[in-house]
């Protein structure tokens, strides 16, 4: 007969839990994101703030891809621009569309 309350499982979502905030206090902090964040590609600084945003660590996601996302450039995923308008040099995401691309992640 299996236990309902398995304490082993218990410990290991308790240390994941832990796990997920120690990693949501790293790539949450402003200073190491800006320094790091511009390293990884788009899609890699998008699996670490899901796994942010799922963990319930949702200002740390948003700081990360903030931070990613300054070194964003045209075709990158946190960068947008008028296609019709060959003067619009482009911008990275502000912090409405990166909440909104948030959400999109979190889905």
């Amino acid at each position: 007969m299996e236990l309902l309350c398995d304490p082993s499982r218990m410990m290991k979502r308790d240390a994941l839990t832990e796990s997920l905030a120690m990693m949501a206090d790293v790539f949450g902090d402003g200073m190491f994101a800006s320094h790091v964040g511009g390293f990884f590609t788009c899609s890699e600084a998008d699996s670490i703030a899901r796994v942010l945003l799922l963990s319930g660590h949702r200002d740390e996601a948003l700081t990360w891809l903030s931070c990613h996302a300054d070194g964003d450039e045209v075709d990158d995923s946190h960068f947008t621009y008028d296609e019709d308008d060959p003067k619009d040099e482009g911008r990275v995401l502000n912090a409405l569309e990166l909440r909104e691309y948030a959400g999109w992640l979190a889905a």
